[in-house]
Order: structure tokens, then sequence, then C-alpha cells
């Protein structure tokens, strides 16, 4: 089991200056006493640290990665019988990436969506929504459907998943 970092709240009354910030950890000085606070990034910063594979950044730098219709979709992933949009750059794909859970929760059983920082790896359904970038999501609202890289497995040669996020299929 992972131990989940422990968050420390300030009170608003207290004067406190940032000593130093180092993307990890916050030092400051409250009441002339050092206090650490342990600071724990977000989706979208985690998401950052994840690259595109070459070919695919490289369909987008020169305006080659667009839908082929939705009849060749429909043949190249058969499971998923929504229309999907591919999403046109690293921009929406990390802003249409999720999740769908609130993000104050770190688990949701509804979507089979998970933080890996806070649980310990999943098999599929699942998607640890800090290292799933999708590539194509559903057209229609609610559909809740879409193909995207996962790379929980290895950082450097996601995998390619794709399914009903809300059905668990």
């Amino acid at each position: 089991m992972k131990v989940q970092p422990k968050a420390y709240l300030l009170a608003f009354k207290i004067e406190w200056k940032v000593l130093a910030w180092n993307g990890l950890v916050l030092i400051a000085l409250e009441y002339g006493h050092i206090k650490m606070i342990p600071q724990i990034k977000t989706i979208n910063e985690l998401r950052q640290q994840l690259q595109l594979p070459q070919l695919l950044d490289e369909l987008i730098r020169t305006d080659r990665w667009i839908h082929p219709g939705d009849r060749i979709m429909e043949s190249v992933v058969p499971f998923i019988t929504d229309p999907l949009d591919l999403l046109p750059n690293r921009e929406v794909m990390q802003r249409e990436s999720g999740p769908l859970m609130p993000s104050s929760e770190t688990e949701s059983l509804t979507f089979h969506e998970y933080r890996g920082s806070f649980h310990e790896p999943r098999p599929l359904p699942w998607i640890d929504v800090e290292k799933t970038l999708f590539i194509a999501i559903n057209r229609r609202i609610g559909d809740d459907v879409g193909i995207a890289l996962d790379y929980r497995n290895n950082p450097d040669e996601p995998s390619v998943i794709g399914g009903d996020w809300h059905s668990g299929e």
C-alpha cells in the first residue's frame, strides 16, 4: 500500500513567508519556526511530463493528424460503437483527458478511474488519470468513450487503450 503524503493546512491568521520552493516541498517560516509542507502535484502537472509518441507528435506538427472518417474509425475500433473525434493537439488532449471524477476524489468506482500516486496500480478497465492522455473522445456529450495513451507500464512507449469508461467495458 502506498503511503499518502500528508498535507498540512496553514490557518489564514498565521503569518508566514515562503523561504524556498523546490517543486516538491514548501518551506515556510511560521512564528520563527521552519515548517515543511509537502505539496501534491496536480493531475495536469503530472501529465505535462508525459511525452507524445514521436509519430503522433510529427503527425500533429505537420497537420496530418486528421480524422479518417467514421467508417474507418468503426473498422479500426469496432468495440466503440459511438462516434469519436480526434483531439487536434497536445493542449486539447491535456484539457479533454478528464478526469470524470471530482478533483477532491482519488478514485471513482463509477468511471473506473484512480490517481496512481494515491493507490496501487490496477488493471484495465481502470485507468490511472495521472498517466493517461486521451487522443480521441466521444463526439456526443454523455457517451464517455474514447481512445487514450496509457503510460502506466512504459512512460516511453505508451499503450493505446479504448473503451466505454462509464460502463467499464
